[in-house]
């Protein structure tokens, strides 16, 4: 720090440096944080596909005994 008029100061280096380094932390905190939610996303994406094939596969066990029942019935 340098001596001004009675009080501390700090240089202009000092704090471009300081100022850098947390814009530097902050930029990596938000990249982890994209990071965390692009693989969330991608985790519910993949949910959906699966539920999707699920719901589809229920579908047409549900069709195909309805049809059964419909043929017994006549």
């Amino acid at each position: 720090m340098d001596e001004h008029k009675g009080h501390d100061t700090v240089s202009v280096v000092a704090e471009r440096t300081e100022k850098r380094k947390q814009l530097e932390e902050n930029q990596q905190k938000s990249e982890l944080k994209t990071q965390d939610r692009e693989k969330e996303m991608q985790k519910l994406r993949q949910a959906v596909v699966s539920l999707k094939v699920n719901v589809r596969s229920i579908y047409s066990e549900i069709t195909v005994r309805l049809s059964e029942v419909l043929a017994r019935a006549e």
